[in-house]
């Protein structure tokens, strides 16, 4: 008998966790070269360049100066819900606490859209 996928399986499908990786990488590496120049902070924002293997990829796709990047702030600030959007960066937050680094969302202003930017610590 074929069994049917289990609620926790279909709410990470649901939850597109390329994305959530996407965005867990793009930080990892921007933690990583923040370390190498002896910061103990670093700010992810819709403007930051990460290089990897010789692509240069700007912003993180929840931080895009954009209508996705403001998706997420409206459903961070709580004036929109989406609860697969909230989930994501719920995913994001619980990775890097989960590692020890404080991790905290703060308003991107002097943006064409009202966008957040990630702030993360150790």
């Amino acid at each position: 008998m074929t069994s049917f996928i289990t609620a926790t399986d279909a709410r990470l499908r649901s939850e597109n966790t390329t994305l959530i990786r996407e965005e867990i990488a793009i930080i990892e590496l921007a933690i990583l070269s923040a370390i190498s120049d002896n910061e103990f902070t670093v700010n992810i924002k819709h403007n930051t360049t990460i290089e990897i293997n010789g692509t240069t990829i700007t912003g993180s796709p929840m931080t895009l100066d954009d209508s996705t990047g403001g998706d997420y702030y409206s459903v961070w600030q709580g004036l929109t819900t989406n609860a697969v959007l909230k989930a994501q960066m719920d995913e994001v937050i619980s990775y890097f606490e989960g590692l020890k680094y404080s991790i905290t969302r703060i308003t991107n202003t002097g943006t064409t859209n009202t966008i957040f930017y990630w702030n993360v610590t150790w």
